[in-house]
């Protein structure tokens, strides 16, 4: 599907190239479909996962993480706990919250471990279209 999406995009960045007629060197349209490649890619496999703090893990932290499904959930770009329970359960007591944060632990690959950020926790507590 990412190919598909990269092919479909570099038609039309090659039509506008033509239509324009402007001059632009092939390097740069190249490096441009080799960034949104790897955006698209980065979009479809990759969740920024937000654990808000709490008693058993004061600071709270951020992960980045290969994308996960969760009692068949898939989990979204920006997501978190809260969120997943609200999905899956309806609501975010503290035992889903818990049990939501081990799950994500276990079975996807974490890339990154940054630190809390309430932006991206309020971003992905919202159930936002965007994400």
């Amino acid at each position: 599907m990412v190919i598909v999406a990269a092919l479909v995009l570099f038609g039309i960045v090659a039509v506008i190239i033509a239509t324009v007629k402007v001059r632009i060197s092939i390097g740069l349209v190249v490096g441009l479909m080799v960034s949104i490649i790897i955006l698209l890619v980065f979009y479809t496999q990759v969740t920024i996962f937000v654990i808000p703090p709490a008693a058993e893990h004061p600071q709270g932290s951020t992960l980045i993480i290969s994308r996960a499904r969760y009692f068949n959930h898939k989990t979204s770009f920006v997501d978190s706990a809260v969120r997943v329970c609200r999905r899956t359960q309806g609501n975010a007591s503290p035992f889903c919250l818990k049990a939501t944060s081990q799950a994500m632990s276990e079975h996807s690959k974490l890339y990154m471990n940054l630190p809390y950020n309430r932006l991206l926790h309020h971003i992905s507590s919202t159930d936002s279209l965007l994400w």
